[in-house]
């Protein structure tokens, strides 16, 4: 409709664009128009008003068949692109997934050996340093009386 509307509009201003490009006609003894205005009056004085609107026809129905394609073109890309998109985006998945569980693989056995190796000496420190932290409280115990502030 938009289009259909445009053409009806700017049909005179075509046609008038023709008659300014084309030869003068035989009645004007070969003087060629100098603006759209005055090829506009001239059609309007020989011919009448609706034959500024001569070719609307064919006019609309060139626009009509070309917004149409171009429409569906336009449809049928931002398709496309939304699938390209979502297959990357799924792609992009598949890859992340592969790389966490490749990482998940070979980290395992290294924390693995981290705590094999970090256990024991935990163990000892534990065992070294619980008779002082003992020793420190039975101090702090003579130091302190119980209920004192």
């Amino acid at each position: 409709m938009s289009k259909a509307l445009a053409t009806i509009c700017t049909q005179p201003l075509i046609v008038a664009k023709v008659g300014l490009q084309s030869r003068p006609p035989p009645a004007r003894q070969g003087k060629p128009f100098k603006s759209f205005l005055e090829v506009m009056e001239y059609i309007v004085e020989h011919e009448g008003p609706l034959a500024l609107f001569k070719g609307i026809g064919p006019q609309i129905i060139k626009g009509l068949l070309v917004q149409g394609f171009l429409m569906m073109t336009k449809e049928r890309m931002e398709l496309l692109f939304v699938m390209l998109f979502a297959y990357m985006r799924m792609m992009r998945a598949k890859q992340l997934k592969k790389a966490q569980e490749a990482l998940k693989n070979t980290a395992t056995p290294k924390v693995e050996d981290l705590k094999s190796r970090v256990m024991p000496v935990a163990e000892n420190l534990k065992s070294r340093a619980m008779p002082v932290a003992e020793n420190l409280v039975q101090k702090a115990k003579t130091v302190l009386p119980v209920g004192s502030k």
